[in-house]
């Protein structure tokens, strides 16, 4: 009963490629804290922003290329820009976790490329696995690159923003950043207008709400409708019940539909709701206290949220510090080639502005200071603190 918010581009887990090392050859198109950004990496987040663009709004920069979208700003442009942001935020995850001294260790390691053995199994084969990367504007290595940042993403959020951490957030921070939610159980009879049963679902759940109303301890019914087939299997992960916002969504950043959301504030603590239609049945629903006293005794279960703002909010603020130099290489780039897509208006083959580094554009990464392509410069993981990935 609850829809996945689309906060951005949504990744999929997958695995570590052996060190980077075949995946940051080749010509360097940028440098972003010193550490390289193959042309092969950048092609494939060019194709990954596209589909930013298709998820968020409905449509493929590739139409809109060489169009003027905002005063002297093509598609090309806005889709380089969002590719820059996307690597950028990426390979600050790298380098803030290596300021803070945190890497993968063997094992993690082993785990990510044992998920992604999972994936290629799962897909059918490694053709089938490397044709879904293609249709998803992906390749392997970048498939690779993303997936190795999301690891680290997570040992660093779990390491300095849970717990103990040092950016962890307080007992009050976390009663803070949930004001305005409230928690709520439900018993669901699942069923649709114009189901041949929709009148007896109906009578039955008209017999559980009387039985609600009379006081009948509600963890029981939500058992018994479960043992009978029916129900919310949500329910049992979340025995707590449900945290949501005014518009429905909770935490982790799922959304109920707007029917449960709205009967859900609408009630007084303790209080049980009439019958609540929607396309996934009739709801029975019952609020419960959410107030600092519950939330603190059962801090591990809400501090999450606050804990990612509070790693949102340091990650930018280490952004600000991240240099991106570009090359020669990023200069002749030709989106166009790089899409598929044919030129229009007399479109130059290089698509870049004449402001970047005049670099040679080839991989000087283990020559030179701050590229080292050694695992040091590339085992750590990112995730969206903009708007380039969705954070989970």
């Amino acid at each position: 009963m609850k829809k996945t918010r689309i906060l951005s581009v949504i990744l999929a887990a997958a695995m570590l490629c052996a060190l980077l090392s075949g995946c940051m050859g080749g010509k360097t198109v940028m440098k972003i804290g010193g550490n390289a950004i193959s042309e092969e990496i950048y092609s494939a987040a060019l194709s990954y922003a596209d589909s930013f663009f298709q998820q968020s709004y409905g449509f493929s920069m590739k139409d809109a290329l060489d169009n003027e979208l905002s005063e002297g700003t093509t598609g090309a442009d806005m889709l380089k820009e969002q590719a820059d942001g996307l690597v950028k935020e990426f390979e600050s995850v790298v380098l803030y976790a290596k300021d803070k001294g945190i890497e993968l260790t063997k094992e993690e390691k082993n785990q990510i490329k044992e998920a992604k053995d999972a994936q290629i199994e799962s897909a059918g084969g490694r053709k089938a696995f490397l044709d879904s990367m293609s249709e998803s504007g992906m390749n392997e290595a970048f498939f690779d690159y993303i997936m190795e940042r999301q690891q680290i993403y997570s040992k660093l959020y779990t390491e300095l923003f849970t717990g103990e951490g040092e950016f962890a957030p307080s007992a009050d921070e976390v009663v803070k950043s949930l004001e305005g939610y409230v928690r709520v159980k439900h018993l669901l009879i699942q069923t649709k207008e114009g189901d041949a049963d929709y009148a007896e679902k109906k009578a039955s759940a008209e017999k559980f709400l009387a039985r609600a109303k009379a006081g009948e301890d509600f963890d029981a019914l939500i058992k018994e409708l479960a043992d009978s087939g029916d129900g919310d299997p949500g329910m049992s992960s979340y025995v707590n019940g449900y945290v949501i916002d005014a518009n429905g969504y909770t935490p982790e950043g799922s959304q109920m539909v707007t029917e449960f959301t709205t009967a859900s504030h609408a009630l007084a603590e303790n209080a049980v709701s009439e019958l609540v239609p929607s396309d996934y049945g009739f709801h029975i629903i019952k609020r419960y206290p959410f107030g600092a006293e519950f939330i603190k005794e059962n801090l591990d279960e809400y501090s999450g949220n606050a804990g990612m703002d509070s790693f949102a909010e340091e990650l930018t603020k280490f952004m600000e510090n991240v240099e991106i130099e570009y090359t020669k290489a990023y200069e002749e780039l030709d989106i166009h080639k790089i899409l598929g897509v044919e030129k229009t208006n007399g479109a130059a083959a290089g698509d870049a502005s004449e402001e970047h580094s005049t670099d040679d554009g080839h991989d000087h990464s283990a020559e030179s200071e701050g590229t080292d392509a050694s695992a040091d410069a590339t085992t750590e993981s990112g995730i969206e603190v903009g708007t380039a990935v969705p954070v989970q």
